[in-house]
């Protein structure tokens, strides 16, 4: 009972009040003005800078690889129909520019993400993997959470060049039904290329 009365407000209703009727706005992870506040050029040579990549193959999904200062999204790369051997040398690349540590670079290992994380071998990311918190049904969920709360908290920056495809993206993702064992879920990639015309959230995942 006490983790329900520190989850947030929409949450802790379904959960503890057994309110399920919202408008679905209610569902948002975060504020949509606090994450228009995010997009600002904010670049700081001194701190770490870390890679996360998303990866497809040669199939309508594109390869998604961000670079980040800190907490700031400084660079967005995105690749169509590229070999996994390809995508691995485009990261090795970015490794070399930004002189980033194997340790700071971690790829999608669901599917063919796999192979990159064996190329390269830096740290690999399952969405449905154990989450951190106990209240989440996996890590992906437990990510995205977590996320939401930076963006309230303007803890982390996007470079405002990316606005358009990231506000589009994230925008999708929202709290979804909490599971059976009640586990805090969010969107299914499924549900959110329904909406956005078959497209994958490739961007809203690496990020």
């Amino acid at each position: 009972m006490g983790i329900l009365n520190t989850l947030p407000e929409v949450d802790r209703k379904r959960l503890l009040l057994g309110d399920w009727d919202f408008d679905s706005s209610d569902d948002r992870l975060y504020s949509y003005s606090e994450l228009l506040r995010c997009f600002r050029d904010k670049s700081d040579s001194l701190t770490d800078c870390y890679i996360t990549a998303d990866i497809a193959r040669l199939g309508k999904d594109r390869t998604v690889i961000c670079v980040w200062k800190g907490l700031h999204l400084e660079r967005m790369d995105l690749h169509l129909h590229k070999r996994v051997n390809e995508i691995v040398d485009i990261i090795k690349r970015l490794m070399e520019e930004y002189q980033v540590k194997l340790s700071n670079v971690i790829c999608d290992e669901d599917g063919i993400g796999g192979g990159a994380v064996d190329y390269l071998r830096c740290p690999g990311f399952v969405n449905g993997s154990k989450p951190f918190r106990p209240n989440y049904k996996n890590l992906k969920a437990d990510c995205y959470f977590k996320l939401g709360d930076m963006i309230d908290k303007n803890e982390i920056t996007f470079n405002s060049k990316y606005k358009d495809q990231i506000t589009k993206e994230l925008e999708l993702v929202r709290r979804a039904n909490v599971g059976s064992d009640g586990k805090l879920m969010v969107t299914d990639k499924e549900t959110i290329a329904a909406k956005a015309g078959g497209l994958s959230p490739d961007i809203a995942d690496s990020i």
